[in-house]
């Protein structure tokens, strides 16, 4: 089992890359960045992908 602190930190992180893909219209990721005015499918999808994550990330540490 991993450390729930580990786990705070990684959900935070991943809700934290995908508000600020919002606010600054790219997304980070492991091969690129996705930007919304070239992509907005893919951008989206890794939106909420991150939000996703990171909130059941938290939800694990909070049960």
């Amino acid at each position: 089992m991993p450390s729930k602190v580990l786990v705070t930190v990684v959900g935070l992180l991943l809700i934290g890359l995908g508000v600020n893909g919002v606010r600054t219209g790219s997304v980070l990721g492991r091969i690129g960045s996705v930007e919304r005015a070239n992509n907005p499918a893919w951008f989206w999808f890794r939106v909420a992908l991150y939000l996703g994550l990171g909130t059941l990330a938290l939800c694990y540490v909070w049960q």
